[in-house]
């Protein structure tokens, strides 16, 4: 920490993470020249801690630029990266560590460009949506190749081991959600969006009901709405138990395999399929519904990935 002009000098060898999933070992020193942001970021903390009759925005705008070096001191920072370099079964050994702070959230003196600098560096986040695009175009050709009356005729009532898992769409790669505010409440919508600091409201809980499944998130069970239970586009929510705190047909789901991990969702009262609507492009917050199967479809087709 102290600068270099003054005599000080580093010990031992340095390691340094570039994001929460990059590490290097053996990097050189700082330059003599870096501890000139060094004593601008410190300048920038002590103006930040000091001035309340500034407005919160104000200190955004004038002060971030100027202490964000400051951002990647949280240990939050360094309690993932550490994790991240774990394998399978240590990771399972230790607590997980504290989420990483997020663009919502007002971690002074982190702006929302040293956030997303934490979690991928600009090179690694390139390299990601790469390969990211070219796996869901691979999904899209792979794993939707199928007839849907010779799919759903195939009823097995075994498809899934029970657990706990999270369901991701084929068509955009994003996952199912309850949305947060509401999620323990009756009517709550179903949608999907990316994995948050929590996953909570992406966690859905499988479980055999009769020849089919109940999935559940929290205390709620994932059903198609009454009113719109024959429709196209018919309302896809949560519930709780409703039928005398058993399951009516509505709130039952089957699970046909159409390669690996990768399943049409059927519900069994109104023998129709859970759909990705595609309407509303790749952004989060679109809906889930239900729909009629149709041959081949990439936006009825879900992934099941292990939550726990």
């Amino acid at each position: 920490m102290p600068p270099y002009a003054v005599g000080y000098q580093r010990a031992g060898t340095r390691v340094y993470y570039d994001d929460v999933e990059t590490i290097q070992f053996g990097v050189p020193e700082r330059l003599v020249v870096d501890d000139a942001k060094i004593l601008r970021a410190v300048a920038g903390v002590l103006t930040d801690a000091s001035v309340g009759w500034m407005t919160e925005r104000s200190r955004i705008i004038k002060l971030r630029a100027a202490s964000s070096i400051f951002c990647f001191h949280y240990p939050h920072w360094y309690l993932n990266a550490a994790y991240a370099q774990l394998g399978r079964r240590e990771k399972a050994r230790v607590p997980h560590p504290v989420g990483l702070p997020n663009v919502g959230e007002f971690y002074r003196p982190c702006g929302p460009l040293d956030v997303l600098r934490g979690q991928r560096n600009p090179v690694a986040a390139a390299a990601d949506a790469a390969a990211g695009a070219a796996a869901a175009a691979q999904d899209a050709i792979e794993t939707v190749a199928y007839s849907a009356g010779q799919l759903l005729a195939n009823a097995t009532g075994a498809a899934v081991a029970e657990g706990v898992y999270f369901l991701r769409s084929v068509r955009d790669g994003k996952h199912v959600e309850v949305r947060y505010g509401c999620m323990d409440d009756n009517g709550c919508g179903v949608q999907r969006g990316g994995l948050g600091k929590t996953t909570r409201n992406n966690e859905f809980v499988v479980r055999k009901q009769g020849l089919g499944y109940t999935i559940r998130n929290g205390s709620r069970f994932v059903e198609i709405d009454a009113d719109d239970l024959f429709d196209n586009g018919g309302r896809v929510q949560v519930w709780e138990a409703n039928l005398f705190g058993g399951h009516a047909p509505n709130q039952v789901w089957h699970f046909h395999r159409v390669r690996d991990n990768r399943y049409v969702i059927v519900n069994e009262a109104s023998g129709k399929v859970l759909d990705a609507r595609d309407a509303c492009g790749d952004a989060d917050g679109c809906r889930v519904r239900q729909w009629t199967a149709r041959d081949s479809d990439p936006a009825q087709v879900w992934i099941l990935e292990k939550a726990k």
